[in-house]
């Protein structure tokens, strides 16, 4: 048995109304489950992340920063209520996400302790769609993401000494939709550039063009 101690920031996601969903059709829930959970996948590697656990409706994964959980929480849920608007309103699938830093155990690839307990508490916790962090994320990231922070109370977890600070990470706003989509998370576009280029290759064509008359 490999054990190790280390400190990352953990990412806990899990389904909401998944009994319904099921219930009412469990095939149909079944593909979408199964596609929602490659977006996750896929946006979580794009971190450098790994998907440490996927069984039923939940999903945990790991991280190397505050920073980049958050941003890969809002972006899972960014395309995933794209794909959400292409259903009927009864099948669609709703993830909650919650996110924490803390000092856990690894043993043979699984992840142990309060860290995880935190993270998953935080999800319960969120809104449909939605992401809350703990105040540790809120700390490391407060002023360096294009997103607005709604403080949402200490939180009392099972087993955890001291209340958690929760915050509501404020994703459907039309402030962090127009930054997010000026910035792309910390990427300027680069339109402006290309348009004046262009326009500097028409005068020059022009002047070309005239002064050959």
């Amino acid at each position: 048995m490999s054990q190790k101690r280390k400190l990352v920031a953990i990412l806990s996601a899990d389904v909401v109304e998944y009994s319904r969903l099921m219930g009412a059709d469990e095939q149909s829930t079944i593909t979408t489950l199964t596609a929602y959970r490659e977006v996750f996948s896929r946006h979580i590697e794009s971190y450098s992340g790994r998907v440490v656990d996927a069984t039923g409706d939940a999903l945990l994964a790991e991280l190397g920063s505050a920073i980049e959980a958050v941003k890969c929480a809002a972006d899972i849920q960014e395309e995933l209520g794209a794909r959400n608007s292409e259903l009927r309103e009864e099948r669609r699938m709703q993830f909650r996400i919650g996110v924490n830093v803390g000092d856990v155990s690894e043993i043979d690839g699984a992840l142990f302790g309060d860290g995880v307990n935190i993270a998953a508490n935080l999800g319960a916790s969120a809104s449909p769609g939605g992401v809350c962090v703990s105040g540790t994320v809120f700390d490391q990231v407060d002023g360096k993401l294009p997103f607005g922070f709604k403080f949402g109370g200490n939180k009392t977890v099972k087993n955890i000494a001291k209340p958690v600070r929760a915050y509501f990470v404020e994703l459907g706003t039309e402030a962090n939709r127009h930054t997010r989509s000026r910035f792309r998370l910390g990427r300027p576009r680069r339109l402006p550039q290309l348009v004046a280029i262009a326009l500097i290759w028409t005068v020059l064509l022009l002047i070309a063009y005239f002064g050959k008359e």
